[in-house]
């Protein structure tokens, strides 16, 4: 969650933290996601495709070098989920493909 990485980078400038950290709630696949979302929005439709190409390869990253320093993430996958999908809810996102939603694409906006 974006307010536990702002926490996160507050906290290690106040403790004098070098290095590289990995910050994290937990280690889920996109499915888990997707059937995250689907339990706290049940109207959520979720279409699985089928790939040529499916990457096995193991991304689940550990948390402990930053857990041993004290800091505790406090907000979860889901409590960011229903962040999100009030914003919707509310009519204050209306198109996702806005470059504005994406950092890549926002960027390049920018940059141009």
């Amino acid at each position: 969650h974006v307010k536990d990485v702002s926490r996160a980078i507050s906290y290690s400038l106040d403790n004098n933290l070098s290095g590289t950290f990995n910050l994290g709630y937990g280690n889920y696949t996109i499915k888990d996601i997707g059937l995250a979302i689907k339990k706290l929005v049940p109207s959520t439709n979720i279409d699985y495709v089928d790939i040529q190409f499916e990457d096995k390869r193991d991304y689940k990253a550990g948390f402990t070098k930053m857990d041993n320093t004290g800091f505790k993430t406090k907000h979860s996958l889901e409590e960011g989920i229903m962040e999100i999908y009030s914003l919707f809810k509310e009519g204050r996102i209306t198109d996702v493909c806005n470059p504005i939603y994406s950092n890549e694409a926002y960027l390049q906006g920018k940059l141009s």
